[in-house]
């Protein structure tokens, strides 16, 4: 699988700079690996992948074939190419936006923060779990409101982050 790049109106291009200290999620389990730390060049002047500084500390590597998405706000990848190649002395990986207060960030597919679960949106009649309403901070929440990710929508709901699809862009009906 390649990845994708996605950069607003920049047609997919990417400055380099844009990805260090990227926060870098697990697609299928939907947790936070760590911060992107230094892209592997290649000889044919194309990225060979990235380094990462894992929450445990390590220094990690991800070849190109396991990024699956370059998104503005974050870098999805399949975990399970991702291999530990050494050690960090003294670098500090922070959590994802909102984890300080046990929120749970909301990502896309295209690696955006749609931003934290506030509350949970529950059918009356018989309590099933319809939607959780998401919060992109107190300014904006005041400008454009708050959005509800319906569960149909929710791809994986990991310990760090909820996965949506990025085609996600509405509100239950």
């Amino acid at each position: 699988m390649h990845f994708l790049w996605k950069c607003g109106n920049n047609k997919g291009m990417k400055r380099s700079r844009e990805l260090k200290n990227k926060q870098v999620f697990g697609i299928r389990n939907g947790e936070l690996i760590g911060l992107v730390r230094a892209i592997i060049k290649t000889e044919e002047r194309k990225i060979g992948g990235l380094l990462i500084a894992s929450l445990g500390g390590e220094l990690c590597r991800i070849d190109t074939d396991g990024i699956i998405r370059m998104g503005r706000d974050s870098v999805l990848v399949d975990e399970g190419k991702v291999e530990q190649v050494g050690e960090l002395a003294g670098v500090e990986v922070t959590p994802p936006l909102g984890k300080d207060n046990n929120e749970t960030l909301v990502m896309t597919t295209a690696g955006e923060s749609l931003g934290v679960i506030e509350d949970v949106v529950i059918e009356e009649k018989d309590g099933s779990v319809l939607g959780y309403e998401i919060s992109d901070g107190y300014i904006m929440d005041m400008l454009r409101g708050r959005k509800v990710v319906p569960v149909s929508e929710v791809l994986k709901y990991g310990k760090d982050a909820v996965i949506v699809s990025d085609e996600y862009e509405g509100d239950l009906p």
